[in-house]
């Protein structure tokens, strides 16, 4: 009879970060805290806003001619 391996457990963090000035790491998918030029956990440049990923605002309509 085999053992099951154990659960893999997630570290919790107790720490927030305010949506306006959060950002995702196009390249590791880290979220931090803007006004950041890198990402701190690859040193990457590719970063999205959240607050522009997440927003409700209506998508831009094609008009055609």
């Amino acid at each position: 009879m085999s053992a099951l391996p154990a659960p893999l457990e997630s570290p919790v963090h107790d720490f927030h970060i305010d949506l306006e000035r959060a950002a995702l790491c196009a390249d590791c998918l880290s979220i931090y805290s803007l006004p950041r030029s890198t990402c701190p956990s690859c040193t990457s440049r590719s970063a999205l806003p959240l607050a522009r990923v997440l927003s409700d605002r209506p998508k831009p309509v094609l008009v055609k001619p």
